[in-house]
């Protein structure tokens, strides 16, 4: 049978692969063969038939040295060929999962590749790198709060090696978490000082660092990307219902659910405001979508009983500005239920939320658009916070990037 290789590199990989498996047949050093005569005379002496000898296997370890190679020179197809043969006799290796997921992930087969990374993850939990190109991969296709999980987890593992870092810096850029970036990239510079990309890395960071310097000019007065788990952060005291610093965010759990009512846990960082512009990105986690999460403005009092505006989104798509007061029910402010919109994103999907308390008026905005705009002025000021909360079922709410702005021009 004849065989199609795409490529000169592939035919010379070929050919070494084939030297390896004959290397035992070939003729000694000094020893010339005998001629063959074209017209050969009968013997009375029969000659033997041949004995066939299998070809023997070339080794797993040796198909991922030259796979390695076919992928550094950039013959990803090639590359994909001689791991398949490389998992055929070692299917539990992670090593042939990783390179065979890169190589996938560059043809644009996004799909196998992240299958290929779950398979050398559940091979070896402790594979810092193929973490790291999941998270690229989810990074790549706009999941970027779960390549932030999958960043973050390569540098828990390697908490030295510097590409995790660059990556992740470049998803939360993309999430406008600028000040976690800079951070990220100059961490990078420090394990990777001789980093090729350096003087552009550099650049970056000041382009950062410019950016923060405007936001603060442009009304910034607290922020918190809960990369400090001392930044003060405290919760109205439930203890079924915890708050917590995990994943360079913040998580809200409600665990427990009232048949009938809802159920809610909020955080606040212990700062009064009264006119403010509020941002939080959030998203859930895990647990029902008949859940709502959001931020608070004029939190008056710290438990139970607190009063507040509370701007809030839920997983299955609905919105509602709502206020409560001491230990009465939330209830909406010109709404009797709430509301759908198309501009809110689902599951599991990342909202950015922001919420206005300018005097009376009180907007929200969802993912860059005005959802809903409406009046009220019983509450004048109080502390910021984020909420999250169940109407069935539990929830988990992970929130990141907390901005209060002032609202003066």
């Amino acid at each position: 049978m004849l065989y199609s290789w795409p490529s000169m590199l592939a035919k010379r990989i070929l050919l070494s692969l084939l030297g390896l498996a004959l290397s035992g047949c070939a003729a000694l050093a000094g020893e010339t063969p005998p001629l063959i005569s074209l017209d050969p005379q009968p013997s009375s002496t029969p000659i033997p038939a041949p004995t066939p000898s299998a070809t023997p296997t070339v080794p797993a370890a040796r198909l991922l040295e030259v796979a390695q190679d076919a992928a550094n020179q950039g013959l990803w197809t090639e590359a994909v060929i001689l791991l398949d043969q490389a998992l055929a006799q070692d299917v539990e290796n992670p090593q042939a999962w990783w390179l065979r997921g890169n190589a996938h992930r560059q043809l644009g087969e996004y799909e196998t590749a992240l299958s290929d990374y779950d398979q050398a993850i559940r091979l070896d939990v402790n594979y810092a790198s193929a973490f790291h190109s999941r998270g690229q991969l989810h990074s790549q296709q706009g999941n970027l709060m779960q390549a932030l999980d999958d960043f973050a987890q390569a540098i828990e593992l390697t908490p030295h090696f510097g590409p995790p870092y660059r990556s992740r810096a470049e998803a939360h850029i993309a999430l406008g978490n600028l000040a976690a970036a800079a951070l990220d990239l100059q961490i990078y510079l420090t394990f990777v000082p001789n980093a090729p990309d350096r003087e552009a890395v550099e650049a970056q960071i000041a382009g950062l660092q410019e950016q923060l310097v405007e936001q603060a000019r442009d009304g910034l007065l607290f922020f918190d990307d809960f990369s400090d788990p001392t930044s003060g952060w405290y919760t109205n005291g439930d203890p079924a219902s915890p708050g917590l610093y995990a994943g360079e965010g913040y998580v809200l759990r409600v665990t427990q659910s009232v048949p009938g009512g809802a159920t809610g846990v909020w955080a606040m960082p212990g700062r009064l405001f009264s006119d403010t512009r509020i941002q939080v990105s959030a998203h859930k986690q895990t647990g029902t979508d008949n859940n709502f999460y959001g931020v608070l403005c004029r939190i008056q009092g710290t438990n139970v009983a607190a009063s507040f505006y509370a701007f809030l989104i839920s997983s299955d798509g609905y919105y509602v500005i709502a206020k409560r007061v001491n230990e009465g029910e939330l209830r909406g402010i010109g709404q009797d239920q709430l509301l759908p919109s198309g501009q809110i994103r689902l599951g599991t999907e990342v909202n950015q939320i922001e919420a206005v308390c300018d005097g009376p008026r009180l907007a929200l905005y969802v993912n860059g658009e005005l959802v809903y705009e409406t009046q009220d002025g019983d509450l004048t000021s109080g502390q910021v916070g984020m909420i999250a909360g169940t109407y069935e079922d539990t929830t988990s709410v992970f929130f990141d990037d907390f901005a209060v702005f002032s609202t003066e021009p």
